[in-house]
């Protein structure tokens, strides 16, 4: 008997493959509405800078040291209704970072927790959205615009407890 109800349910899914793709593939292009940008939540101030130098600052130093030239530093920092808290930091310049000139890392920390620990490193720079509709324990589906031409043009990582794992495409 469950496997006929479960043969029910996807039957739109069967006959009518586009509308399912549509809904379940929902990107910043498709649906801009939905996507928060991480640069329309974020804070870049002093704070955040400040943060960001503080957190990398091995990194930092290592890279200046190897390639003899200074390092751009960004951070840009949300704070949730609850306390929690997601740092992006992104370090660019000079041959040290490969072809792509930067490497950025995230950042949480837990309400009333006493620190950031890095969750996420990413090659590249390139954009993130905070999906408004999915998510696991209060953190939002991370959407990342592809860095290469070899990537598909949007990734989803979502968070696990501890930090976020890529979960879309597969593979």
């Amino acid at each position: 008997m469950p496997v006929i109800w479960i043969r029910l349910l996807l039957l739109p899914l069967f006959f009518c493959p586009t509308l399912a793709l549509a809904q379940v593939d929902a990107t910043p292009a498709t649906d801009p509405a939905r996507f928060l940008a991480l640069e329309s939540v974020a804070r870049t101030d002093a704070t955040a800078q400040d943060l960001a130098r503080r957190i990398e600052a091995r990194a930092i130093a290592e890279a200046e040291a190897g390639s003899g030239e200074p390092v751009e530093v960004e951070g840009m920092l949300v704070d949730f209704a609850d306390g929690r808290r997601l740092l992006h930091v992104a370090l660019c310049g000079g041959a040290w970072f490969g072809n792509l000139g930067c490497h950025s890392s995230l950042f949480t920390m837990p309400a009333g927790g006493a620190g950031f620990v890095r969750v996420l490193d990413l090659i590249g720079s390139g954009p993130i959205w905070f999906d408004s509709r999915e998510g696991v324990g209060g953190w939002p589906d991370l959407i990342l615009g592809g860095t290469r031409p070899s990537h598909p043009p949007y990734i989803r990582w979502r968070w696990t407890g501890q930090t976020f794992d890529k979960v879309w495409p597969p593979g």
